[in-house]
């Protein structure tokens, strides 16, 4: 089975963290990986592409052919799935199905592994000067809580 993700599908927000445009997923983002399996990013969650300092743009564009990657990658982090080492193997492994060229690719991966914190690093992510607060969508497309969403699939009515 070679790795796939379904088409992508953004909207940029009037909404920056440290200098770079938000971006908010309009409809869920699937990978499907031999080595990974399925991981689904639900529409409605915010994220600012690839995390690449200003200064670096010029080399590594925030929305580089790595997009999908990184996307999979900032859904990981944010919400602490797994452990940072897998959420950083899966991005490499990612970009590598993108067709990200190697050089690229393990420069990014690196990055990742040095200076990546999200969730993992046992603070509290709000924190993160990254930290991006998330939303959700209901089926109508308004913002739906994260908690309210686990709580409606469950088949709980909100109060």
């Amino acid at each position: 089975m070679k790795s796939t993700f379904t088409a992508l599908d953004l909207k940029p927000l009037d909404e920056y963290v440290e200098d770079r445009r938000v971006y908010l997923l309009l409809r869920d983002l699937h990978f499907r990986s031999e080595n990974y399996g399925d991981i689904t990013v639900p529409r409605g969650f915010k994220t600012d592409l690839a995390s690449v300092p200003r200064a670096l743009t010029w080399l590594f564009p925030t929305d580089g052919r790595y997009m999908e990657a990184a996307i999979v990658h900032d859904y990981l982090y944010a919400f602490g799935i797994g452990t940072k080492r897998d959420a950083d193997a899966i991005f490499k492994y990612a970009m590598k199905q993108l067709g990200v060229q190697a050089w690229r690719r393990w420069c990014l991966y690196w990055a990742v592994r040095f200076f990546g914190k999200g969730s993992f690093d046992g603070r509290n992510p709000k924190r993160n000067p990254g930290y991006i607060k998330q939303t959700y969508l209901d089926e109508k497309g308004q913002p739906l809580s994260y908690v309210s969403s686990i709580l409606k699939a469950e088949g709980f009515e909100d109060q």
